[in-house]
This record gives C-alpha cells, structure tokens and sequence, in this order.
C-alpha cells in the first residue's frame, strides 16, 4: 500500500507477534524504554513470515524470526 504521509508507530511495552509486525510495518517507529518486539510464535513452531524484513533489515530480522528472543528499544 501508499501512502501519502509517512506511518508512526508510537510503541510502550511489547509488542508481541501480530503487534510486532504492526510497527515494523512502520516507516518510523518511536519506542519506549521499556517496549519489546516479540515473535512469540517461534517458541512454539509456527512461522512469523518475516514481514519486518523490508524495515529493519536482513540480519536483524532473522535474528528475530529465528531466535523468538524479546529485542529491547534501549
């Protein structure tokens, strides 16, 4: 989709699976010191389809979409 305007995700606490893919769908995301970008559905098996690898590049999303370990703003 685009946009005429960029999209701000505004982002406290976690944001956990649905929610992470959410703000990495962002342009910009601004984030708290304590938010969290969780790919809960890792631990259990699932794929998480790595929609935030267009925003915050290759080796962080794998990171990510491999490990399911919680990635801090700070």
């Amino acid at each position: 989709m685009n946009l005429d305007k960029p999209v701000v995700a505004r982002v406290q606490g976690h944001a956990v699976g649905g929610g992470a893919y959410l703000i990495t769908s962002c342009d910009i995301i601004v984030a708290a010191e304590n938010a969290n970008l969780i790919m809960a559905e890792i631990r259990t098996g699932q794929c998480s389809g790595g929609a935030h690898l267009f925003t915050i590049g290759r080796q962080r999303s794998l990171e990510i979409n491999l490990t399911g370990r919680p990635i801090n703003a700070v």
